[in-house]
């Protein structure tokens, strides 16, 4: 599977590279690099939005912190979500002409946290639909999950490294206001499957992205790809392929402050009538901050726009040094 989608970037990359401009650098903001947050889908190849570099490296941080509480249940199927996740990753990207590569190391801890008060105080002040929090006490861990027939998961606490991704892409389309690109990427599994950090499989994945900028201070960028998974994972249903894409809206309030929203969305991992696996639509709501010309400091939120269907909340940070 990964060399034929490799055959496949290499052909349609050189398709277009007469259109290909080798040192044009678009300009187009960057959106935010966060995914789902969904605990139980975080072993499985979602690439982070990634735009295209300028000449040179970019290099980053970046902090997540999550809190999910979530107990549907079935005839067939019973899940119990109720955790905490704080993510850090460390991020490179670069570009040499109009080649491009991108690598990834995560660091996550997964226990019972010291958000589930704050989250239900915020979401009582501006009257949001508690969901199952009035349910269980705070500061409680526990990932379990049972399908009739299958093997039963339970997901410990703790501290592990993630599944690494490395990526390389080409820029197909490069010039001021707009930029086009085509990547491909791999995830190594170095992860654990018994924390939800790994899937302990290869995953591979394919993806086109696009930037354009309109009327000066709007910037939109969009992604949409395939991903194919090498293995289950947790679950013993899991589907071969998952479909991605996000879209940012950018809008440069002054030289160094921009305001961004996003929404990512992506197809369901395996098949289940539980809301919490099917496919989510997660908005993030966030601001970025350029100090000096190439470092760019980046704060969010993101909340579960289809309800129950990701994390109840997560927050964001990342600090980058950029070569644009």
């Amino acid at each position: 599977m990964l060399q034929r989608l490799s055959t496949l970037v290499i052909a349609l990359s050189w398709a277009f590279a007469g259109n290909a401009q080798q040192v044009a650098d678009s300009g187009v903001s960057a959106p935010l690099p966060i995914r789902d947050q969904n605990p139980l889908l975080r072993p499985f190849y979602l690439p982070a939005p990634r735009s295209v570099p300028g000449l040179g490296l970019d290099v980053g941080l970046a902090v997540t912190w999550s809190n999910t509480v979530n107990l549907p249940h079935n005839r067939d199927e019973s899940l119990y979500v109720d955790e905490e996740t704080r993510e850090v990753d460390w991020r490179a990207k670069g570009r040499l002409g109009d080649w491009l590569w991108a690598a990834e190391l995560p660091l996550l801890w997964r226990g019972a946290g010291i958000l589930d008060a704050p989250i239900s105080n915020y979401h009582r002040l501006l009257g949001f639909n508690p969901g199952y929090r009035p349910y269980v006490a705070d500061n409680v861990y526990r990932i379990t999950y049972e399908h009739a027939g299958d093997v039963p998961v339970s997901v410990k606490a703790g501290t592990a490294v993630g599944d690494v991704p490395i990526e390389a892409g080409r820029v197909l389309y490069s010039a001021p206001g707009t930029e086009l690109a085509l990547w491909l990427g791999a995830k190594l599994p170095v992860g654990r499957v018994s924390q939800a950090t790994g899937s302990g499989r290869w995953d591979e994945s394919i993806w086109a992205t696009a930037g354009r900028r309109f009327l000066d201070r709007w910037d939109i960028f969009s992604q949409v790809g395939l991903t194919h998974l090498g293995g289950p994972g947790e679950f013993a249903r899991a589907r071969s392929w998952l479909g991605f894409a996000t879209l940012t809206t950018t809008w440069k309030w002054t030289e160094r402050l921009n305001l961004l929203a996003q929404a990512d969305v992506h197809t369901a991992v395996t098949s289940s009538d539980l809301a919490f696996l099917k496919p989510p639509v997660v908005g993030t709501f966030g601001l970025r901050w350029n100090p000096r010309g190439s470092w760019a400091l980046a704060v969010g939120v993101q909340e579960d726009l289809a309800t129950n269907r990701s994390p109840d909340m997560a927050f964001f940070f990342s600090l980058n040094h950029s070569a644009k």
